[in-house]
């Protein structure tokens, strides 16, 4: 039996708040955020700004699995119709305010688990003032790459970043993470603690100066490209630091019962950073 600490859930230990520039926290193991309808849930309560993602529709609203997740609790997306989503604001709404505007540097982790098959479901969309346009989304292919998508500019082209030969298992947990240097041109691919791949990243600037339409979880923001599988966590900040990343990938590993898919090597391998 797998037997996890509850220290993750208490003041005074390190915890994603703590990065640099701290845009958006997602955590299924802090019941507070969850606004429940039945065994669905309707809002999901973002921990850094307050930050709203919602479905009204019953039937597209995910279920919340009590102890889906190594004996801890997440959400269960279908991969057709369920997905939540900030809502639609004016600039500077609370909601979608400086996620990835006019910053250098950025990184987005979830922590999932995948379904059945694969698709090209984005567990995690971050658009552009553009509903429909990526900024910067986490996702596997079909063919089951660990994968991002994103831009730079709001006019740029789309690009994608997959991992080669390095493909997902079926039902299997990861911890997937996208670091994008913007100044330096850069985006890494990181896959429970090592780096899978290093990628020229559009051209080299600060990211564009606007706030997104809407982020989601589950799908994009305007209903496409639905995600199949679990997802425990979302964190997302503005740096690229190796070592803030790092940090991280320990205590997620270490929260969601996963530490020993960090390799060997990992500094918190072991422990989980203080």
């Amino acid at each position: 039996m797998l037997l996890i600490s509850n220290k993750f859930t208490r003041k005074g230990v390190w915890s994603p708040i703590r990065l640099p520039e701290s845009r958006l926290w997602l955590d299924a193991r802090d019941v507070s955020t969850f606004t429940f309808n039945s065994s669905n849930i309707s809002q999901w309560i973002d921990k850094t700004a307050g930050r709203r993602f919602q479905q009204a529709t019953s039937g597209n609203q995910p279920v919340y699995d009590t102890t889906g997740f190594n004996g801890l609790p997440c959400l269960s997306f279908n991969g057709s119709s369920q997905l939540l989503r900030t809502p639609a604001g004016g600039p500077g709404a609370i909601d979608n305010a400086n996620i990835l505007r006019n910053t250098a540097q950025a990184m987005a982790y979830i922590v999932i688990e995948t379904g059945a098959s694969f698709s090209s479901g984005r567990a995690l969309f971050i658009s552009t003032p553009t509903s429909a346009i990526p900024k910067l989304a986490l996702y596997s292919s079909a063919s089951g790459l660990h994968s991002m998508i994103g831009r730079r500019l709001n006019s740029d082209t789309n690009q994608v970043i997959n991992t080669g030969a390095n493909t997902r298992s079926l039902s299997t947990k990861y911890i997937q993470g996208a670091l994008v240097d913007y100044s330096g041109a850069n985006a890494k691919i990181r896959i429970n603690g090592s780096e899978l791949v290093s990628a020229t990243f559009q051209t080299a600037g600060l990211a564009a100066d606007g706030n997104p339409s809407a982020t989601s979880v589950g799908a994009e923001s305007n209903g496409a490209n639905y995600f199949l599988g679990k997802i425990a966590e979302v964190v997302v900040a503005h740096t690229s630091d190796l070592s803030e990343s790092q940090k991280l990938e320990g205590y997620l590993a270490h929260k969601w019962g996963m530490a020993s898919t960090l390799p060997n090597d990992h500094p918190y391998k072991n422990l989980p950073p203080l």
